[in-house]
Protein backbone atom coordinates (compact mmCIF):
# COMPACT_ATOMS: atom_id res chain seq x y z
CA UNK A 1 0.00 0.00 0.00
CA UNK A 2 1.47 3.24 -0.83
CA UNK A 3 1.62 6.14 1.73
CA UNK A 4 3.10 9.12 -0.02
CA UNK A 5 0.18 11.65 0.53
CA UNK A 6 1.17 14.43 3.14
CA UNK A 7 -1.40 15.00 5.99
CA UNK A 8 -1.72 16.99 9.09
CA UNK A 9 -2.87 16.89 12.67
CA UNK A 10 -6.35 19.01 13.07
CA UNK A 11 -8.56 19.92 15.59
CA UNK A 12 -11.36 17.54 15.90
CA UNK A 13 -15.02 19.04 15.26
CA UNK A 14 -16.58 18.07 18.54
CA UNK A 15 -19.61 16.82 16.67
CA UNK A 16 -17.39 14.05 15.21
CA UNK A 17 -16.36 12.44 18.83
CA UNK A 18 -19.33 10.54 19.70
CA UNK A 19 -20.51 8.31 22.61
CA UNK A 20 -19.32 4.51 20.87
CA UNK A 21 -17.44 5.86 17.67
CA UNK A 22 -15.98 8.94 15.81
CA UNK A 23 -18.49 9.90 13.18
CA UNK A 24 -19.38 12.24 10.36
CA UNK A 25 -20.12 13.91 7.29
CA UNK A 26 -16.73 13.13 4.68
CA UNK A 27 -15.70 16.62 3.43
CA UNK A 28 -17.99 18.54 6.11
CA UNK A 29 -16.71 17.84 9.39
CA UNK A 30 -14.43 14.09 8.86
CA UNK A 31 -11.58 14.54 6.51
CA UNK A 32 -8.65 12.73 5.30
CA UNK A 33 -6.68 14.72 7.89
CA UNK A 34 -9.25 13.82 10.60
CA UNK A 35 -8.60 10.44 9.91
CA UNK A 36 -4.41 10.91 10.05
CA UNK A 37 -5.44 12.92 13.69
CA UNK A 38 -7.06 9.68 14.74
CA UNK A 39 -3.95 7.91 13.86
CA UNK A 40 -1.90 10.26 15.70
CA UNK A 41 -3.84 10.14 19.11
CA UNK A 42 -5.03 6.92 19.48
CA UNK A 43 -1.81 5.45 18.11
CA UNK A 44 -0.02 7.45 21.05
CA UNK A 45 -1.77 5.88 23.18
CA UNK A 46 -1.74 2.11 21.85
CA UNK A 47 1.98 3.00 21.80
CA UNK A 48 2.92 4.49 25.20
CA UNK A 49 0.29 1.87 27.10
CA UNK A 50 0.90 -1.48 25.33
CA UNK A 51 4.26 -3.40 24.82
CA UNK A 52 3.60 -4.82 21.34
CA UNK A 53 2.48 -1.56 19.88
CA UNK A 54 0.55 -3.82 17.01
CA UNK A 55 -2.86 -2.54 15.76
CA UNK A 56 -5.05 -4.28 13.66
CA UNK A 57 -7.21 -1.48 10.76
CA UNK A 58 -9.79 -2.56 8.41
CA UNK A 59 -12.65 -0.75 5.98
CA UNK A 60 -16.27 -0.89 4.76
CA UNK A 61 -17.13 -0.69 1.08
CA UNK A 62 -18.00 2.89 1.14
CA UNK A 63 -16.38 4.89 -2.13
CA UNK A 64 -14.07 7.31 0.54
CA UNK A 65 -13.10 4.20 2.72
CA UNK A 66 -9.68 3.46 1.11
CA UNK A 67 -8.48 7.24 1.36
CA UNK A 68 -9.71 7.63 4.59
CA UNK A 69 -8.01 4.11 5.79
CA UNK A 70 -4.89 5.36 3.66
CA UNK A 71 -4.79 9.09 6.00
CA UNK A 72 -5.47 6.55 9.34
CA UNK A 73 -2.69 4.36 8.47
CA UNK A 74 -0.34 7.43 8.02
CA UNK A 75 -1.35 8.55 11.74
CA UNK A 76 -0.49 5.37 13.13
CA UNK A 77 3.14 4.89 11.46
CA UNK A 78 4.10 7.99 12.56
CA UNK A 79 3.31 7.08 16.00
CA UNK A 80 5.17 4.27 16.17
CA UNK A 81 2.92 1.09 15.70
CA UNK A 82 3.09 -2.02 13.82
CA UNK A 83 -0.06 -1.41 11.12
CA UNK A 84 -1.63 -4.69 10.06
CA UNK A 85 -4.22 -3.98 6.95
CA UNK A 86 -6.41 -6.76 7.26
CA UNK A 87 -8.32 -4.99 3.81
CA UNK A 88 -12.00 -4.45 3.19
CA UNK A 89 -14.64 -6.59 4.88
CA UNK A 90 -17.18 -6.15 7.28
CA UNK A 91 -16.44 -4.37 10.53
CA UNK A 92 -17.13 -8.02 12.71
CA UNK A 93 -13.81 -9.11 10.99
CA UNK A 94 -11.80 -6.26 12.43
CA UNK A 95 -12.63 -7.84 15.36
CA UNK A 96 -11.99 -11.13 15.06
CA UNK A 97 -8.48 -9.82 13.24
CA UNK A 98 -7.43 -8.29 16.69
CA UNK A 99 -8.06 -11.37 18.75
CA UNK A 100 -6.84 -13.90 15.79
CA UNK A 101 -3.76 -11.73 15.65
CA UNK A 102 -3.55 -11.07 19.10
CA UNK A 103 -2.98 -7.49 18.56
CA UNK A 104 -2.85 -4.29 20.90
CA UNK A 105 -5.74 -2.59 19.31
CA UNK A 106 -7.88 -2.27 16.42
CA UNK A 107 -9.53 0.48 14.18
CA UNK A 108 -12.43 -0.20 11.84
CA UNK A 109 -13.38 2.57 9.10
CA UNK A 110 -16.62 2.54 8.45
CA UNK A 111 -19.83 4.56 8.55
CA UNK A 112 -21.94 1.77 9.83
CA UNK A 113 -25.66 2.04 8.76
CA UNK A 114 -25.83 5.46 7.51
CA UNK A 115 -26.01 6.88 3.93
CA UNK A 116 -23.31 7.05 1.73
CA UNK A 117 -21.73 10.30 2.57
CA UNK A 118 -21.27 9.61 5.40
CA UNK A 119 -18.22 7.91 7.32
CA UNK A 120 -16.61 6.88 10.82
CA UNK A 121 -14.32 5.05 12.93
CA UNK A 122 -14.76 2.57 15.79
CA UNK A 123 -11.94 1.60 18.12
CA UNK A 124 -10.85 -1.22 19.99
CA UNK A 125 -7.97 -1.74 22.77
CA UNK A 126 -6.93 -4.14 24.82
CA UNK A 127 -9.99 -6.69 23.57
CA UNK A 128 -12.97 -3.44 24.41
CA UNK A 129 -14.45 -1.00 23.46
CA UNK A 130 -12.55 2.10 23.12
CA UNK A 131 -15.51 5.31 23.75
CA UNK A 132 -17.21 7.41 25.73
CA UNK A 133 -14.44 9.97 27.76
CA UNK A 134 -11.58 7.60 26.25
CA UNK A 135 -12.95 9.31 22.55
CA UNK A 136 -13.13 12.42 24.04
CA UNK A 137 -10.14 12.73 25.24
CA UNK A 138 -8.60 12.15 22.11
CA UNK A 139 -9.28 15.72 21.39
CA UNK A 140 -6.78 16.47 24.63
CA UNK A 141 -4.23 14.65 23.20
CA UNK A 142 -4.46 16.70 20.20
CA UNK A 143 -4.79 20.02 22.08
CA UNK A 144 -1.88 19.12 24.23
CA UNK A 145 0.46 19.74 21.35
CA UNK A 146 3.17 17.05 22.33
CA UNK A 147 3.16 14.26 19.62
CA UNK A 148 6.19 13.50 18.31
CA UNK A 149 6.25 11.20 15.63
CA UNK A 150 7.96 7.81 16.25
CA UNK A 151 10.51 6.07 14.70
CA UNK A 152 9.76 2.25 14.24
CA UNK A 153 6.12 2.36 12.37
CA UNK A 154 5.36 0.13 9.77
CA UNK A 155 2.79 -1.79 7.59
CA UNK A 156 2.21 -5.03 6.47
CA UNK A 157 -0.92 -6.31 4.38
CA UNK A 158 -2.34 -9.57 5.91
CA UNK A 159 -5.49 -11.71 3.98
CA UNK A 160 -7.21 -13.12 6.93
CA UNK A 161 -10.64 -14.16 5.04
CA UNK A 162 -10.20 -17.90 5.03
CA UNK A 163 -9.66 -17.86 8.89
CA UNK A 164 -12.92 -15.53 9.59
CA UNK A 165 -15.25 -17.57 7.22
CA UNK A 166 -13.99 -20.60 9.25
CA UNK A 167 -14.50 -19.46 12.41
CA UNK A 168 -18.13 -18.29 11.29
CA UNK A 169 -18.92 -21.55 9.77
CA UNK A 170 -18.43 -23.32 13.84
CA UNK A 171 -21.69 -20.82 14.37
CA UNK A 172 -23.94 -22.80 11.84
CA UNK A 173 -25.69 -25.83 12.68
CA UNK A 174 -28.78 -26.78 10.51
CA UNK A 175 -30.63 -30.12 11.31
CA UNK A 176 -33.23 -29.69 8.36
CA UNK A 177 -33.10 -28.00 4.59
CA UNK A 178 -33.63 -24.62 4.43
CA UNK A 179 -34.02 -22.36 1.74
CA UNK A 180 -32.35 -17.83 2.81
CA UNK A 181 -32.22 -15.19 1.20
CA UNK A 182 -29.06 -12.92 1.89
CA UNK A 183 -29.30 -9.33 1.78
CA UNK A 184 -25.63 -7.77 2.23
CA UNK A 185 -27.29 -4.05 1.00
CA UNK A 186 -24.19 -3.70 -1.45
CA UNK A 187 -21.80 -3.68 2.09
CA UNK A 188 -18.67 -4.93 2.94
CA UNK A 189 -20.18 -8.52 3.80
CA UNK A 190 -20.32 -8.78 0.23
CA UNK A 191 -16.51 -9.40 0.63
CA UNK A 192 -17.08 -12.80 2.05
CA UNK A 193 -20.61 -13.79 2.08
CA UNK A 194 -20.03 -16.19 -0.69
CA UNK A 195 -17.11 -18.00 0.74
CA UNK A 196 -19.98 -18.42 3.68
CA UNK A 197 -22.85 -19.75 2.10
CA UNK A 198 -20.93 -22.12 -0.09
CA UNK A 199 -19.87 -23.88 2.74
CA UNK A 200 -23.57 -24.15 4.82
CA UNK A 201 -24.33 -27.47 4.78
CA UNK A 202 -28.80 -28.10 4.03
CA UNK A 203 -29.14 -24.60 2.98
CA UNK A 204 -30.28 -23.01 -0.36
CA UNK A 205 -28.57 -19.33 -0.16
CA UNK A 206 -30.36 -16.65 -2.57
CA UNK A 207 -27.97 -13.52 -2.59
CA UNK A 208 -29.13 -10.25 -2.72
CA UNK A 209 -27.38 -7.03 -3.27
CA UNK A 210 -23.89 -9.08 -3.00
CA UNK A 211 -21.71 -7.08 -4.69
CA UNK A 212 -19.63 -4.16 -2.70
CA UNK A 213 -21.21 -0.88 -3.95
CA UNK A 214 -20.08 2.41 -1.98
CA UNK A 215 -23.22 4.00 -3.87
CA UNK A 216 -25.62 1.77 -2.23
CA UNK A 217 -27.63 2.02 -5.03
CA UNK A 218 -30.58 -0.63 -3.60
CA UNK A 219 -30.53 1.05 0.20
CA UNK A 220 -28.88 1.93 3.17
CA UNK A 221 -26.58 -0.80 4.57
CA UNK A 222 -28.98 -1.06 7.35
Amino acid sequence: MELEKTFKLEKFNPEVLREYDIRGIVGKNLTENTAYTIGRTFGHVVFIKTKHKKIVVGYDGRLTSPDLHKALCNGLIDSGLEVISIGIGPTPMTYFAHHFLNSDAGIMVTGSHNPSEYNGFKLVFKQKSFYSNEIQNLQNIVLSDNLNIEEGGSIINKNIINEYVKRNLKNFKVNKKLKVAWDVANGAMGKVIKEITSELKNIESILINEDVDGNFPNHHPD
